[in-house]
């Protein structure tokens, strides 16, 4: 390759700052580590009842850490037509009627190891533990992996277990691709403290062909230069259209800012929100929209004291529709936690709405986790809500959900 990577002077001090948040969490992942003994049955009961159909591999194909690939780790392995057996030396993913893979399991002669995945609005959890061969009974738990995510985009990765923990933090580009990698591996297994840890840095430059030059630079001074092949197609294949919801949460977020000040510059004295909601229309002219209630008691009933302060049109949801039915109705959706779905009958599909609706959670979420309702003037149980204006396919939280996940 003949990028280039810039000369680099590195913050350490800045460097372990960035991770300080994340340390005072430790206890958080080591307690969790603590109780896979306790909750491995229920959770993979829970899992395997939510399995529709399962893909054999060759090697495995998953990792819940973004950098994997990119930091040299084993590609993924091959994906076999046809099931060898169940004594065949090959990993099985479950997956859901989403087509989420939610749990892993490859065996040897001995036992059977298994990972199970949990989707969670703002983080994907990973449990690793070795389970009995013939039984499929808890034997040792292995370790924890937890993906974090902020407006769709991978922000940080823990990886525990009680001999070593590895954290890491992403920065991105523009186009999604993660340029910098923030690295801290824990002595002695790590702690809270700072000083127990070990960082690194690594920086990536792409080319134009998603290869990319990567450098990577520890506490020590030492550094190591080394390339990235992005995985090439075995065979031309005709290209699907995508619609990727993560790049729609960042437009959502800030239509919600510029709700917020209009609402503000039109506020009459003494009024106080107990209701603020994002409505969507999905499909025809599709666009969202914000909108504020100031009744003294917030009720899902459809109806805003300051309806549609602001609108954020989504023609490129009509666009992908269009784009798959053109395309023999096949397509792919990206949604908001960065999950894919695929499509194979694009005017049959009954999911899309979910993930758009998803989505506008996700920006609500994201706006009140950044403080951005702190300064508006609410009610002490002033509600988030979200609806399909169109057809009211959904509806965010459940009636009898209100008041818990969404207050603002």
């Amino acid at each position: 390759m003949s990028t280039q990577l810039p000369s680099l002077e590195i913050d350490w001090d800045a460097v372990k700052a960035a991770f300080t948040p994340w340390l005072q969490r430790f206890p958080e992942f080591s307690r969790r580590y603590a109780e896979i003994p306790a909750r491995h049955a229920q959770l993979q009961s829970a899992t395997l009842a939510q399995v529709k159909t399962w893909g054999i591999y060759t090697f495995p194909c998953h990792d819940i850490d973004p950098s994997h690939s990119l930091l040299g780790g084993q590609r993924g392995g091959r994906r076999l037509k046809t099931d060898p057996g169940p004594e065949a030396k090959v990993v099985r993913y479950g997956l859901d009627a989403d087509g989420r893979k939610v749990i892993e399991r490859w065996r040897n002669e001995v036992n059977v190891g298994e990972t199970i995945w949990e989707y969670h609005a703002e983080r994907i959890d990973a449990t690793k533990v070795t389970t009995n061969k013939t039984t499929g009974a808890f034997e040792r738990p292995d370790r924890i992996n937890s993906h974090y995510l902020e407006n769709g985009r991978p922000i940080f990765s823990v990886q525990y277990r009680d001999s070593a923990t590895h954290l890491r933090l992403f920065r991105h580009d523009a186009a999604g691709r993660i340029i910098q990698v923030l690295l801290a591996d824990g002595i002695s297994g790590g702690s809270a403290n700072p000083k127990d840890w070990v960082y690194k840095i690594v920086d990536a430059i792409y080319d134009d062909k998603g290869d990319a030059c990567l450098r990577s630079v520890d506490g020590w001074g030492q550094t190591h230069e080394f390339t990235y092949k992005a995985p090439r197609s075995r065979r031309a294949t005709k290209k699907i259209p995508v619609l990727d919801l993560r790049k729609d949460v960042a437009d959502i977020v800030a239509l919600i800012d510029k709700g917020l000040k209009k609402f503000l510059s039109q506020q009459q004295s003494g009024e106080v929100v107990s209701g603020i909601g994002l409505g969507f229309f999905s499909f025809e002219n599709p666009e969202v929209v914000i909108q504020f209630d100031t009744r003294s008691k917030f009720e899902p009933d459809g109806t805003w004291t300051h309806p549609e302060l602001a609108r954020l049109k989504r023609p490129r949801w009509s666009k992908f529709i269009e784009a798959c039915e053109h395309g023999e109705g096949k397509g792919a959706v990206i949604d908001a936690q960065g999950q894919r779905h695929e499509i194979t009958e694009i005017e049959q599909e009954k999911r899309l709405v979910n993930w758009l609706g998803d989505a506008l959670v996700v920006a609500l979420k994201a706006a009140r986790n950044s403080g951005a309702f702190k300064s508006l003037p609410k009610t002490a149980r002033c509600e988030l809500s979200v609806e399909d204006a169109s057809e009211g396919a959904y509806g965010w939280p459940h009636y009898e959900d209100h008041g818990k996940e969404n207050l603002a």
